[in-house]
């Protein structure tokens, strides 16, 4: 078969081709056109993947898609390096490029920039579309879309979430390294996370808590129906009490969360509750990222600068309105729970000119953007139906022990997988 004129080209040229891609998806696509250009990225994979990944994360995201990169348990080799590399990053935050290019380096990136791009996208329209004021004209003018610093704000603030998870959940190397040494290197890992949310300026760690209550929103369908159905739940749950499922967030509810956005990613493209099955399972409990904010947000701020370059101080701006403009007696300064509602609204990524845009200027006006409604009613009703199905658990818990898995009702028990031989009489 007659070469293309591509394949003809010199390797140069072809790996010029390959550098100039916008995305993995393309360089995974142009790789598989033929054998030429499969060699020609196999031999200068380092180059080509390194320039492909410029290409597709914008500048301003670099240095947080190679630090996701660099703390992936794949890629974690020694407590000593990775502290080394977060102590750079929180110091300098550069967004080298130097480093030994692979190929699954490349997929990698791709995977992660493409779930936290997603992910924004539907936190900006839900945010926003839930933003009102008192305003008449308010009422029946459309919210614009997100801007693009808007966005990059948010995609930002899904990688802190996946660093998070990769630096401090039980499955990091930090947590499993200090959990077998002394209580008092234990210490110091405890003391590295407070630090490292010092390092952040308090909208900056409200933008974070932002994105949590969003997934804890998000997952709230298949957490409920596994929580109210599943014989296996009801066996192995370890909730003592329940309270409204977007005010209080359980340990059940962060092992999900802490399985990280391409888990979350399979989770919400699933639609039933056999797919739910097969996906959700508890692991060993970790330190939530609720607890753990909690646990420093009523302390002085060590920096009210931000630690990102943003010309843009609108979220500086709403973060001061919500806390009083005094930001030296607020009791708390970051995932309060009375700002639960403004978060909801994406309150502190917003861009000035949107924020003047709504004529917003004192604390009462940032906090009319929260109808007196609450849109998350729904909500409510979860919880009743849960606190309703938790009187159930002892008839669930009882079918498991005699070999029944799977989906229950009270008034369905035909979805119940019992062995080869059922029970003579199932259990009311």
């Amino acid at each position: 078969m007659a070469l293309s004129r591509f394949e003809g080209c010199p390797n140069e040229i072809l790996s010029g081709i390959f550098m100039a891609l916008p995305d993995f998806q393309a360089l995974r696509t142009l790789a598989l056109t033929g054998p030429v250009f499969y060699h020609v990225l196999i031999r200068d994979s380092p180059r080509i993947v390194g320039s492909v990944v410029a290409n597709e994360v914008p500048v301003e995201l670099l240095p947080e898609a190679v630090a996701v990169l660099r703390t992936s348990l794949r890629d974690q080799t020694d407590c000593l390096t990775l502290r080394k590399f977060l102590g750079q990053y929180l110091t300098s935050r550069q967004s080298s490029l130097e480093r030994e290019w692979t190929i699954r380096d490349g997929a990698s990136i791709h995977k992660i920039h493409d779930i936290c791009t997603v992910f924004a996208g539907k936190f900006a329209s839900e945010a926003l579309s839930n933003c009102h004021l008192a305003n008449d004209w308010f009422e029946e003018k459309p919210e614009r879309p997100a801007s693009e610093r808007e966005l990059l704000r948010i995609v930002r603030s899904f990688y802190r979430f996946e660093l998070y998870l990769n630096l401090f959940s039980s499955n990091s190397l930090l947590h499993r390294a200090n959990a077998k040494e002394s209580h008092f290197v234990y210490l110091r890992y405890a003391e590295e996370r407070r630090q490292y949310w010092r390092q952040y300026a308090p909208w900056e760690n409200e933008q974070l808590a932002c994105i949590h209550d969003w997934l804890c929103r998000s997952i709230a369908v298949p957490y409920h129906e596994m929580l109210m159905h599943d014989i296996g739940w009801a066996k192995t749950t370890r909730l003592t009490h329940l309270n409204l499922m977007y005010r209080h967030h359980e340990p059940e509810r962060e092992h999900i969360l802490a399985q990280g956005l391409g888990f979350l990613k399979q989770l919400f493209d699933a639609t039933s509750y056999g797919e739910w099955r097969k996906i959700l399972s508890f692991r060993e409990e970790i330190p939530g990222l609720p607890s753990v904010m909690r646990q420093i947000s009523g302390e002085s701020p060590s920096t009210l600068t931000g630690f990102y370059d943003d010309n843009d101080n609108g979220p500086e701006k709403s973060w001061g309105l919500a806390h009083c403009n005094n930001r030296n007696c607020c009791p708390c300064y970051f995932y309060a729970e009375k700002d639960y509602d403004l978060r909801a609204r994406g309150y502190c990524f917003w861009d000035r000119e949107r924020i003047e845009t709504w004529g917003v200027s004192t604390e009462s006006g940032i906090r009319d953007i929260v109808r007196e409604r609450d849109v998350f009613t729904d909500e409510i009703e979860h919880y009743l139906s849960v606190r309703e199905a938790t009187q159930t658990w002892g008839i669930r818990k009882e079918i498991w022990d005699q070999g029944g898995r799977g989906w229950w009702s009270k008034d369905d028990e035909s979805k119940i997988e019992w062995p080869s031989k059922k029970p003579e009489k199932s259990p009311k």
